[in-house]
């Protein structure tokens, strides 16, 4: 009878430390909700940008990106895009914001709002939110908009 009761002990013991080597290897849920893609806007505007956060680590810091796309790069976490455009007065327009006003909650409602400067490059960019958890993972979320000439 002892023997059975270690048993199920030694069972139950193995079942919770294998539970316990669960890692969180999944960055935060990004759900964007302001602008939609390929959204249209003029310089001057102000772009209103409205996203949630969930992760059950929490979230840990976020990024805005909003760069040029008339290159026609692709996304990986490497953010490093710059786009050559010498023979033009107007530069393409770059804004990166770190923020880390939600950081520990496990789901956050944001709203920031971007003017568009008035000396930009017009045409495609990407509108980014990337996102790291408390667990150092990232994910990210782009779309499309356009600033008109």
């Amino acid at each position: 009878m002892k023997t059975k009761f270690f048993l199920y002990v030694a069972i139950f013991a193995l079942t919770l430390a294998a539970c316990s080597d669960d890692k969180d290897t999944t960055g935060p849920e990004i759900k964007l909700l302001q602008p939609e893609n390929e959204a249209v806007f003029t310089r001057g505007d102000a772009i209103s940008i409205v996203f949630d956060l969930a992760d059950p680590s929490g979230v840990n810091a976020y990024k805005i990106d909003i760069h040029y796309a008339g290159d026609e790069h692709a996304h990986s976490h490497a953010l490093d895009v710059t786009p050559a455009h010498e023979d033009e007065e107007e530069e393409p327009w770059e804004f990166l914001e770190i923020y880390d006003d939600q950081k520990g909650k496990t789901s956050a409602h944001v709203e920031k709002t971007v003017t568009v400067p008035n000396d930009i490059h017009g045409g495609e960019y990407h509108l980014g939110i990337l996102a790291t958890d408390n667990e150092g993972n990232e994910s990210q979320a782009y779309i499309d908009i356009d600033i008109e000439e």
